[in-house]
């Protein structure tokens, strides 16, 4: 293990056989695992974005049916998938902006930033589908959940947009396009 092959090399330095045939075998295998587990990262995280973001449009066209067509009992249901979808879309956003690194600082902030604006405002236009619902003839909130909605729409199209910047595109499509043909099979 890495971890394992550490420990030995720092302690063939520590002896003073740095320099050794063995101290820099095991320099090597330590860079090849560190490369090895860098494309294991970088796959799991491109996959994670394909399953994330490969329909963002889903959620809230469902929710926006339910506000405006209510049937009993689905509006907490289809609140709850859209607050669940918001979630898994800021968690997997953060972790690829913290995956950048320095590489791509401006990219790695609007991405938090797109992130931060989903989070704040997922629960906001809920609730204005909520009032929306509850009052169908208030031009005002139908106004305002529209608006909302909108806004929502957007910064799930721009996060999409800015991930899609940073993600390996080689691996990306390959990946998109086997993640979309299994979801037309489904």
């Amino acid at each position: 293990s890495i971890d394992q092959d550490t420990t030995e090399l720092t302690n063939l330095c520590r002896e003073g056989r740095g320099e050794s045939a063995r101290a820099l075998a095991l320099a090597k295998k330590i860079a090849a695992n560190l490369d090895e587990l860098k494309y294991a990262i970088e796959t799991a995280l491109v996959d994670k974005v394909i399953e994330d973001f490969l329909d963002i449009a889903t959620p809230l066209a469902k929710f926006t049916e339910v506000v405006v067509a209510p049937h009993t009992g689905q509006f907490e249901e289809r609140a709850d998938q859209l607050s669940q979808f918001s979630d898994r879309m800021v968690r997997t956003a953060k972790m690829v902006a913290v995956g950048t690194g320095n590489a791509n600082k401006k990219v790695a902030e609007a991405i938090l930033a797109v992130s931060g604006q989903i989070e704040s405002m997922t629960p906001q236009l809920i609730n204005a589908g909520r009032i929306r619902m509850v009052y169908p003839e208030n031009k005002a909130a139908d106004e305002h959940f529209n608006n909302l909605k909108s806004q929502y729409s957007e910064l799930l199209h721009q996060g999409r947009a800015w991930l899609d910047e940073v993600t390996d595109s080689k691996a990306f499509i390959s990946r998109s396009l086997k993640a979309m043909q299994d979801h037309a099979d489904h």
